[in-house]
């Protein structure tokens, strides 16, 4: 090999490395704007219709192999067959896992793909939404614990 190959060979080698770096620095960039865009996005979005951030210290564990009857609106009934499709009985899920299965979920009901409401929002209404009336929450029908 001559020097002007060799030299041309680790010039190349640089201008690669320089490329590469480059490509990095581009990524990460993106990431940052994509992220700044989110935040700037769900300003304008009302706290309702924008997806909940979950709180890692809060479990929940699926009580009954079905929702108990009563009234239970299509959503919650949605969403409660979201979780007994993901959770198995009696085991402890964080609320970022169940907010996952529900995300995921969703796509087949209509009444929540429709709704204006997110899905974690309505996940969090109706699991506090206590046994008064004709309706109650999950904990209250001893579906959820957590």
């Amino acid at each position: 090999m001559s020097n002007n190959q060799k030299t041309s060979n680790a010039d190349l080698l640089r201008m690669m490395e320089d490329l590469v770096k480059q490509v990095t620095d581009l990524k990460a960039q993106q990431a940052e704007q994509a992220t700044q865009f989110v935040a700037r996005a769900d300003q304008g979005v009302a706290k309702n219709h924008r997806a909940g951030k979950a709180n890692e210290g809060r479990t929940y564990q699926r009580t009954l192999a079905n929702i108990a009857g009563g009234n239970i609106p299509a959503q919650q009934q949605a969403i409660a067959d979201i979780l007994i499709e993901g959770m198995e009985f009696e085991v402890k899920y964080t609320e970022t896992e169940v907010f996952a299965m529900l995300e995921a979920g969703m796509v087949v009901y209509p009444c929540l793909t429709n709704a204006k409401q997110h899905v974690t929002y309505l996940f969090r209404y109706y699991r506090g939404l206590k046994a008064a009336g004709k309706y109650a929450g999950y904990t209250a029908r001893g579906f959820l614990r957590g």
